[in-house]
């Protein structure tokens, strides 16, 4: 191992140290912060959980990213358009979260209500998600189909993680899982991908928060999840890759528009397995 991998795994390494302590003290802050607020409601088992938890991530990717810039200033305009991403994305969702109509659901409702006059929290959320995903593939693609792919694949994902925030523990599950195999897909690019690597490791402090019923993401966390994967699987992966994402995202979109994807989860002994592993059972 020769001193500039060794200088770089040690910075890295403080990088990370230093994540997990902002990581553990903002999540405990907005955990106070909001239940305060009165930001509590009963989940699907009826028990009073605080929600919008999503915006403990903000200080802590913000934080972290400003130790970033000052280590590697040569990669600020991948970050600077991340930053941008998450939040602009988190504003909707957390505009979503508090203020949003819970009896429209689906984003064809949505939609649908905008043109008979209706401003809905997630017509907004949808807008300023496909309004961010165009302005980052425009300094980010390579040509008219990457632009186009990536444009789509940061909405869907986003869309996408929004749909599995419907259980203790799901949504994180899902993003450790992407997450992970996008960064070891991608090992080379480790200084590109830190932001990625500062919400895996806040993500992993927060699940326990999670999965005992304690709080949720909410729209705020999911939807800056879902632009994570959106963004880094844009920024890393070539056109094929792409595409193969693009097909997965639109199945599960347009399978969540018709059926529960809950109800699929649990009846299916593997997913369902996975899905309740470490859920609190009380």
């Amino acid at each position: 191992m020769n001193l500039n991998v060794t200088y770089m795994l040690v910075k890295i390494g403080f990088l990370l140290i230093f994540t997990v302590l902002i990581a553990r003290k903002s999540i405990t802050l907005s955990l106070k912060l909001l239940k305060e607020a009165g930001c509590v409601m009963e989940n699907y088992r009826g028990n009073e959980v605080v929600f919008g938890m999503g915006i403990a991530f903000i200080p802590i990717i913000i934080s972290s990213e400003l130790l970033v810039f000052l280590m590697y200033s040569n990669q600020l305009y991948i970050h600077v358009f991340y930053l941008f991403a998450i939040c602009a994305i988190g504003f909707a969702g957390l505009l979503d979260d508090l203020i949003g109509n819970r009896k429209i659901k689906g984003l064809k409702n949505h939609i649908t209500s905008f043109f008979r006059g209706q401003l809905t929290t997630g017509f907004i959320k949808a807008f300023i998600g496909v309004t961010s995903s165009i302005i980052i593939s425009i300094g980010i693609s390579m040509n008219i189909l990457d632009f186009t792919l990536n444009i789509f694949n940061m909405a869907l994902f986003t869309n996408a993680l929004n749909l599995m925030d419907l259980r203790p523990g799901r949504c994180i599950k899902i993003f450790l899982a992407i997450g992970m195999l996008i960064l070891f897909v991608n090992l080379k690019d480790a200084i590109i991908l830190l932001p990625l690597i500062i919400i895996l490791v806040s993500s992993i402090v927060y699940m326990s928060y999670d999965l005992r019923e304690l709080c949720m993401l909410g729209d705020t966390g999911s939807n800056i999840f879902g632009i994570t994967l959106g963004y880094f699987s844009s920024v890393e992966f070539e056109t094929t890759s792409k595409i193969l994402i693009f097909l997965a995202l639109i199945t599960i979109n347009f399978i969540a528009e018709k059926v529960s994807i809950t109800e699929i989860i649990s009846n299916n002994r593997i997913f369902n397995y996975l899905d309740s592993l470490g859920r609190s059972r009380g």
